[in-house]
Parts: structure tokens; C-alpha cells; sequence
């Protein structure tokens, strides 16, 4: 929890988080995705690796995933001029918690195939449990995120 330095003990045992430390959380997943991104996109993409019917939807996953670390950096510009989008926070930890599923599948699917290097199947499970273990934290750090209240 050094990142999340700025933490705060209330009623009940509860940590809530800061809005500095909030941010911060999310700018460490948004690194977390895109590296997911890179590692579909330099990585299990190549012809080389997966047959050609799969590659049109790992580049659609990749792009859900760039469609996610867009909606989160809005997230964190909008909540600094005091909005709130938790539906697409919870939208973005939902997604990517399917996306890890989906990426399990995957793996499955293609471990232990002769003719794929062996590599594609870990770099797919490394994959689905990167998204599963961000859309899980996207989730925890909305629901213990402490809401400033509005000055009239």
C-alpha cells in the first residue's frame, strides 16, 4: 500500500481512499492494461504464433482494452473538476474482469498444441490475470473511495 499512502481509518474499520490516492490507483492500472495491450498486440498477435482466424479478435480485445484506459484517464480528468463517473469505472472493472475469462479460455484453448510455441498460452494466462486482478481493484478502489461532500 506505499502507493496508496494517503489512506484514512472511519467509522467501522473501513480504509477509505483519498481522491490523490484514488488517482494514483488508477494511473498504476491504466500502466497494467496498456502493458496488457502491448503484449497482445507485439507479443500473440504475429502470424506466427496463433492462426489467422484469431487474430481479428485479439485486435478487437486490444482495442476494448485502449477503449478502457481512455474512459479511466476521462474518469480522472472529470473528478478533478468534481464530477463523478462511477458507471464507468464499474463498466471498466466488469469488462475486464470478462476480458481475463475470455483470455483464460484462450490460453486453454491453445496450451499444449503442437503446432503453437509454447510461449502464447503464458503470455495469455499472464494476460487474463493482469485484467482480472486490475478489474478487481478498478472495483475495490471505487467502492472504498472516500466522496468529498459538496460546499453550499
Amino acid at each position: 500500500m506505499l502507493i496508496l499512502g494517503n489512506t484514512q481509518m472511519i467509522k467501522g474499520g473501513k480504509t477509505m481512499f483519498s481522491q490523490i490516492s484514488f488517482n494514483r490507483m488508477l494511473y498504476v492500472l491504466i500502466g497494467l492494461i496498456t502493458a496488457v495491450a502491448v503484449i497482445l498486440a507485439i507479443l500473440i498477435i504475429p502470424p506466427s504464433t496463433i492462426p489467422g482466424s484469431y487474430i481479428h479478435h485479439i485486435w478487437i480485445k486490444v482495442i476494448v482494452h485502449l477503449l478502457i484506459i481512455i474512459a479511466l484517464i476521462w474518469t480522472i480528468k472529470v473528478s478533478k473538476r468534481g464530477d463523478d463517473r462511477k458507471e464507468l469505472q464499474i463498466l471498466a472493472g466488469v469488462a475486464l474482469i470478462v476480458l481475463g475469462i475470455i483470455f483464460t479460455d484462450h490460453a486453454f484453448a491453445f496450451h499444449g498444441r503442437p503446432e503453437q510455441p509454447p510461449g502464447v498460452s503464458i503470455w495469455m494466462f499472464i494476460c487474463a490475470g493482469c485484467d482480472i486482478v486490475v478489474g478487481l481493484l478498478i472495483l475495490i478502489a471505487r467502492y472504498f473511495r472516500r466522496i468529498r461532500p459538496h460546499s453550499k
